[in-house]
């Protein structure tokens, strides 16, 4: 089996887990279904997300965070995002079709685990196939030469202030 297929698989059983669980812990309170929904899609990128912030936070060598933790943090901080709102999405569909399907402690576990399975199939490759290349673009063709002209010393007429 192809490493990139062991991965998925590994990725979306620990999701549909860590769903599962979100959802009958949510089960005793009294939340929306997209509320829930949003819980529950960002469990998985939440860990990721909170790992590299720690770890950009706790940097003891330098005062600034490098481009590599920086970067990280924003990928993960927008995976957590789009998380949210597919998971969103999904509870709202699923309340949808199945009026009562979030009244009950197991129905709701197994809700959670649908859903969290579910978000890392589809919000990884929107990721990495439609946020980050245009992101890029972004930066090359808007952000960079704005920044540049702005903070650039090399102009005729530049005068500290």
């Amino acid at each position: 089996m192809p490493k990139r297929v062991k991965d998925s698989m590994f990725i979306v059983g620990l999701g549909a887990v860590l769903g599962g669980l979100a959802g009958l812990g949510l089960s005793f309170t009294a939340l929306s279904p997209l509320v829930v929904g949003g819980i529950i899609g960002s469990m998985l990128a939440v860990l990721p997300t909170a790992i590299a912030i720690v770890a950009s936070t706790f940097d003891l060598h330098t005062d600034e965070m490098d481009d590599d933790r920086k970067s990280a943090v924003i990928y993960f901080g927008t995976l957590t995002a789009i998380s949210v709102g597919i998971g969103v999405g999904l509870a709202a569909a699923a309340t949808a079709i199945f009026p009562g399907a979030m009244l009950g402690m197991q129905s709701a576990a197994l809700i959670g685990a649908a859903i969290e399975a579910i978000v890392p199939i589809i919000a990884i490759p929107v990721m990495n196939g439609i946020i980050v290349p245009v992101a890029e673009k972004v930066n090359e063709h808007i952000i960079s030469p704005i920044v540049e002209k702005l903070f650039s010393s090399k102009e005729e007429g530049y005068k500290p202030v």
